[in-house]
């Protein structure tokens, strides 16, 4: 059974086999370009857009389902870093750098 809504596709926060954050959509009918309404167990939610669909099959529950990267994400949203802390130092440092 394909769940799309009137809006488009379902699905959840998935961490892909490279590593990286993408969807796992609860239909195998989904193509790049579409989006997907994307929900945490925590129950935040956001809108995404699939950039990619690296695998479809069928998943634990029986359903069909895709796994997929997504536009412009490596990490659902509150995970991000700030930009001063994920920095990493320079190679050339100074001893005024101290």
């Amino acid at each position: 059974m394909n769940t799309e809504t009137k809006e488009g596709f379902t699905g959840h926060p998935a961490k892909l086999k490279e590593g990286g954050w993408g969807a796992h959509v609860h239909s195998d009918a989904v193509q790049p370009g579409d989006v997907v309404s994307l929900t945490t167990k925590a129950g935040k939610g956001w809108d995404a857009t699939v950039e990619k669909v690296v695998w479809t099959g069928i998943d634990s529950d029986g359903q069909a389902c895709a796994l997929c990267t997504l536009v412009g994400k490596d990490k659902p949203a509150g995970d991000a870093q700030p930009a001063a802390k994920a920095a990493a130092p320079a190679s050339g440092s100074t001893d005024s750098d101290f």
